[in-house]
């Protein structure tokens, strides 16, 4: 894993992010990070990365563009920087904010991003030409996000990805709230929802997280109590089909 601690190292400031996913055991994988000396953090989960990104063999790397979307999959050791630095190129960072802007700043974190616009759009008339320049970039950043979130929104919507369709444009609707683009995403996640087949998907979506949390810890007889009627209701979506699949394994486990 030396070889990703030193991607790391490299393109870090340019915007790249490592992430290593597991779905052993917290001591485990804290194990893993203590013996290759890992610097990036890791996400356990039930191994539903593995499955959305057609994972057969380990060790495994994808890596998403800006847009959102994986634009290369394989072994890590095979990761090519020439690759890795065509993604950097189009990718737009927010520059470091000067101390006038610690307000924008502050609308960023909390993804409020429509008052973070305006606040910016005045201070680019500040008098203070580096204020105007991180302005300028804050507002040029914001309007890029909202237009890719949108594209990226309306291609798993294409592909059959309903919830992250969805989630996508309730993000936009809410962190652009008053401004015309979030009237759109607004628009386009209430049509997602009126639809019967997306709707259920949706749904589903919004409820699995909530079983997730509901069946942590649970013995698997217990869990199955509450997988089952999920799995009921749900099959035939992403979700319910990533139910169905936990639901076999903790009938194994039962027995």
């Amino acid at each position: 894993m030396g070889h990703l601690n030193e991607l790391k190292h490299k393109y870090a400031e340019r915007g790249l992010v490592i992430l290593g996913v597991a779905r052993e055991s917290k001591a485990a994988v804290e194990a893993f990070v203590e013996e290759t000396k890992a610097e990036y953090p890791f996400l356990i989960e039930d191994g539903a990365t593995r499955k959305a990104y057609g994972i057969t063999s380990i060790p495994h790397a994808a890596l998403i563009g800006p847009s959102g979307r994986v634009v290369w999959k394989g072994n890590p050791g095979s990761l090519q920087d020439s690759i890795i630095e065509e993604q950097l190129d189009k990718a737009r960072l927010l520059p470091e904010l000067p101390s006038a802007l610690s307000s924008v700043g502050k609308d960023l974190a909390k993804q409020k991003y429509a008052s973070a616009r305006g606040k910016a759009e005045k201070a680019c008339e500040h008098k203070d030409e580096d204020v105007q320049t991180a302005a300028k970039a804050v507002v040029e950043w914001i309007d890029w996000f909202s237009t890719s979130t949108m594209e990226s929104a309306a291609l798993d919507d294409e592909k059959g990805k309903a919830y992250d369709a969805w989630l996508a444009y309730e993000l936009v609707a809410d962190a652009y709230k008053g401004l015309d683009i979030a009237k759109d995403a607004e628009a386009k996640a209430k049509a997602l929802e009126k639809d019967d087949e997306k709707g259920k998907a949706i749904d589903a979506g919004r409820k699995f997280a909530k079983l997730m949390e509901d069946i942590e810890g649970q013995s698997p007889k217990k869990a199955l109590r509450k997988v089952e009627p999920y799995v009921k209701k749900y099959e035939g979506t992403p979700h319910g089909d990533r139910a169905k699949e936990m639901l076999a394994e903790l009938e194994k486990a039962a027995d």
